[in-house]
């Protein structure tokens, strides 16, 4: 479906569920749409929220304005959505999509102490995964990333190209002699392009008995391979790298799910990152040639 179309649906959506849109004055406000700045009215704008269940909190919010969809944070989410929870329905799309769900929020809790964007969200029936708002017009898990290699507990994926790859990429990082070890590898088309990108997992971290002390050559990365001006460019998404320079305890990913969020046709990838003490939830943007992160919400000890 197209983009036009699906702001038509999304503006009449919004008329005729008289979904009311925060703010008082028809003055417009600036509104970051990722590195880009754009005057929005806040009359005519709508958010979608986005809820990260496995985490337990709103992870931000599709905003839909009569000329964009555009993601916001986890504040500017909850405080649109906080009084009207009784017009709002979600489906879940991770890690599978059920699109009977029609979950509905019953309440909020307050985020604890050292939190970062948390907006605790509590669901009238229990269920892990990534939560969007029924009004969303768009199938944000569609198409599907290609599974080139599934996490499985102890065992890593064998291709040699690959492993070749990742150990390249990995002594760009100061990891002179990696012990290369991929957790999963997918492949998809992040920004509708027509080429698939792949993206990597891969971790080896020598003693995990010690969660808070790194050792010479431990790592986790994931990186995304893809075609730039006609070469191949990898891309790092998130990285701790044991190089005499990174420092810390033990940070591990997991490749959550990747999902159009926001309704434009290009994908964002959602990272769980987790420490000894603390995890959270983080989604990254294709941005040019590169990718950001534009919405992060999780708590440490």
């Amino acid at each position: 479906m197209k983009i036009k179309n699906l702001l038509i649906i999304a503006i009449a959506t919004c008329i005729s569920t008289s979904i009311l849109v925060l703010g008082s004055s028809a003055n417009p406000v600036l509104v970051t749409k990722h590195s880009q700045e754009r005057k929005v009215d806040p009359l005519d704008k709508k958010i979608i929220p986005i809820i990260d269940t496995e985490i337990g909190s709103i992870l931000g919010g599709a905003a839909v304005t009569p000329t964009a969809f555009y993601l916001v944070g986890a504040k500017e989410t909850y405080e649109y959505i906080k009084d009207k929870t009784d017009r709002i329905t979600l489906n879940s799309f991770a890690p599978v999509a059920n699109y009977e769900d029609k979950l509905k929020i019953t309440g909020f809790s307050k985020a604890g102490e050292n939190c970062e964007n948390f907006y605790g969200v509590a669901l009238d029936k229990p269920i892990k995964g990534i939560l969007i708002g029924t009004s969303g017009n768009w199938q944000p898990d569609y198409p599907k990333p290609q599974d080139l290699w599934k996490k499985q507990a102890g065992k890593y994926w064998q291709n040699q190209t690959y492993k070749k790859v990742t150990a390249d990429f990995l002594k760009t990082k100061g990891i002179g002699n990696p012990k290369v070890q991929i957790i999963e590898a997918k492949k998809i088309d992040f920004d509708g392009d027509g080429t698939d990108e792949v993206i990597i997992n891969a971790a080896y971290f020598k003693n995990k008995t010690n969660p808070f002390e790194l050792n010479p050559g431990d790592y986790h990365v994931v990186f995304v391979r893809k075609i730039v001006n006609g070469k191949v460019k990898d891309i790092l998404i998130e990285g701790q790298f044991a190089n005499g320079k990174d420092v810390g305890a033990v940070m591990e990913h997991d490749i959550y799910a990747i999902l159009d969020l926001e309704g434009d046709g290009r994908k964002e990838i959602i990272l769980h990152s987790k420490v000894p003490e603390g995890r959270w939830s983080k989604v990254f943007h294709i941005e040019g040639n590169g990718f950001v992160e534009v919405l992060r919400t999780g708590c440490s000890a």
